[in-house]
């Protein structure tokens, strides 16, 4: 459901167990991070009065009825292809642009599958408490990459666009699946620090929130 180009609140929230994302980070040779991993934090997770936080922004919307919950350990990197054990076909950001389509979404789900495989090595991360409803799908899983999107840059032909894909193969692992994912960038091109408070959003396994 979109009102303006603005997906609707796809659950009910006043039903609904709190939301849990997990906020992958990745960046590239081609096109580093500029934002400490710290940094997204109190961005995506924030409850200060003074934050302008994702979650802060869906508990005024919702009228407190969404909760969004999660810590750093929820925020997993930066990771960059080719570096730190983390192996994949896919290593550039110019391999994840399409100038027609916005994104080159094979060389998109081969990363993100090569991704998932690499953190899921590590035996602390158990990407099962990212289904907080227990239907066997992960609630909400959000890719940050370095830089901009072309829905800001203006330029297809060098990055890709903001947008929620359907996985054409979805993920397992820990016993649940990845079946879609948000993708957004670290900055906005014109560098406004707070965009992410307003400029992403979560998702409930069917429908993307974007503020």
């Amino acid at each position: 459901n979109r009102v303006g180009g603005i997906s609707t609140l796809g659950i009910d929230p006043s039903t609904s167990a709190p939301l849990l994302p997990v906020v992958f980070l990745v960046d590239f040779t081609d096109r580093p991070q500029h934002k400490a991993a710290t940094e997204f934090t109190p961005l995506f997770f924030g409850t200060g009065p003074q934050d302008r936080s994702v979650a802060t922004y869906w508990d005024e919307v919702s009228y407190g009825n969404l909760t969004l919950t999660g810590s750093s350990a929820d925020i997993m990197g930066w990771n960059r292809p080719g570096t730190g054990g983390f192996t994949s076909s896919v290593t550039l950001y110019s391999d994840l642009v399409d100038p027609v389509s916005g994104l080159n979404r094979s060389n998109f789900e081969q990363l993100l599958s090569d991704l998932v495989a690499f953190l899921d090595l590590d035996p602390t991360i158990d990407f099962s408490i990212y289904d907080a409803d227990g239907d066997g799908v992960v609630d909400s899983a959000v890719f940050v990459h370095a830089g901009w999107g072309a829905e800001d840059s203006g330029d297809p032909a060098n990055d890709i666009y903001s947008q929620t894909i359907f996985l054409s193969t979805p993920i397992n692992v820990d016993g649940v699946q990845i079946r879609d994912v948000i993708i957004v960038p670290e900055e906005k091109f014109y560098n406004d620090p707070e965009f992410l408070s307003t400029g992403t959003g979560v998702d409930n396994g069917n429908e993307d929130l974007v503020g």
